[in-house]
């Protein structure tokens, strides 16, 4: 019998990691019981209506009190000699963790716990941009440090490390020096909320127009939101009657692209919508002449396989590993460059048999990829992980 662990960490509101989450949930469900034991690690309660029947359940916290004596906590739980051997101590959660039975604990949040621990982690790292691209606002304020330290750690101990694209994989060995059979993809499958989503009248619930380029996206600086609008404003002022809904938390960087707006004399041309819901997001997609998923970073993203499953077509940046995550189902542009997003906006705009073509492959290509074959790529990982230890 192999017993694994899971720690469920951050919200459940939504976002690329909490898919994630949910996806490896749903593989570790597709084990068979007679040779797999599953322990759930958790911190919220919002969790537990997500983890399956037959699933040991176990709720952790840590002391956050503790934070407040100072140099002496940062001392014990911030530097390795003091957290490879007190962390246990002073955090709850790593003690249950040490005590547990579990051969091996997935950490799919890329969670500090993972190397707090004395036992052996399967361990994520989403992405690694702010070596490659540390200009970016998201990485200021001691964040770059922060981060650099954080994957270090991980890929120091980790037993194993997930990541989503080929891309990643090179990103993890070239900067931190990890072995490749250490480094496992597994890409991000459709999130399971697409296939449960009710159809709902988006026109008449936000007042928003017809025909609209939809961009789902949080107002980071490196969502690169300016130069599509400024694409916009190229594309408007050619005669093409033509509108953007935006979606996001109205955080970030979301007053800069409001005055932006104004700026541009967009205001009649821009809908924000802020948060929406499962529903409604995927209504958007289906309503939406195409999605544009501008961003300068990746490896790869969840907007775009959503909108590849919801047959919408996609106009997508070529950095990164989005190429391979779209292959010939979007229409690639430079993100630098407002107008190669307007000319491909333009291309589709004028080209019906275009975008249904694009959305035909979309759909093709997930068909290839789904739930099933996540399920069986994880177990393989999983029992490389334990026999590699073992021998």
């Amino acid at each position: 019998m192999i017993n694994l662990g899971i720690l469920l960490e951050g919200s459940t509101s939504g976002g690329g990691i909490y898919q994630y989450n949910l996806s490896i949930l749903n593989a570790l469900k597709s084990l068979n019981t007679s040779e797999y034991q599953i322990t759930v690690f958790y911190f919220k309660k919002d969790w537990v209506s997500l983890i399956p029947g037959g699933f040991k359940k176990v709720k952790v916290y840590q002391f956050k009190f503790l934070r407040g004596l100072g140099r002496a906590y940062n001392l014990i739980d911030r530097t390795e000699f003091g957290f490879k051997r007190f962390s246990w101590f002073f955090n709850p959660a790593v003690l249950k963790m040490n005590i547990s039975n579990c051969d091996l604990i997935i950490f799919p949040s890329q969670d500090v716990l993972s190397y707090k621990i004395n036992k052996r982690s399967l361990t994520t790292i989403h992405d690694l941009m702010h070596r490659y691209e540390p200009q970016f606002i998201e990485y200021q304020d001691g964040e770059y440090d922060r981060r650099e330290k954080h994957f270090k750690l991980i890929s120091k101990y980790a037993s194993g490390i997930l990541v989503d694209s080929n891309v990643g994989k090179d990103h993890v060995k070239e900067s931190y020096l990890v072995s490749q059979e250490k480094i496992f993809v597994l890409p991000f499958v459709p999130p399971e909320y697409l296939y449960k989503t009710k159809q709902i009248d988006v026109f008449l619930k936000y007042n928003i127009p017809k025909k609209y380029i939809f961009y789902p996206a949080q107002f980071w600086e490196h969502k690169n939101h300016l130069n599509l609008l400024k694409a916009m404003k190229i594309i408007i002022d050619r005669g093409y009657d033509i509108n953007l809904v935006l979606v996001g938390s109205i955080q970030n960087n979301y007053n800069y692209i409001l005055h932006k707006i104004k700026d541009l004399k967009l205001i009649d041309r821009v809908f924000i919508l802020g948060y929406v819901s499962d529903d409604d997001m995927a209504s958007l997609y289906r309503n939406a002449v195409m999605t544009t998923f501008v961003s300068f970073l990746g490896p790869t993203n969840i907007p775009v396989i959503e909108s590849l499953t919801l047959s919408c077509p996609l106009i997508c940046s070529n950095v990164y590993g989005m190429p391979d995550q779209v292959g010939e189902a979007a229409l690639l542009i430079d993100p630098k460059s407002p107008k190669d997003i307007a000319s491909k906006i333009q291309l589709l705009l004028d080209d019906e048999s275009l975008r249904l073509t694009i959305a035909r492959k979309g759909l093709e290509k997930i068909k290839n990829y789904g739930q099933q074959e996540f399920d069986l790529i994880l177990k393989r990982i999983i029992q490389k992980v334990i026999n590699s230890q073992n021998s």
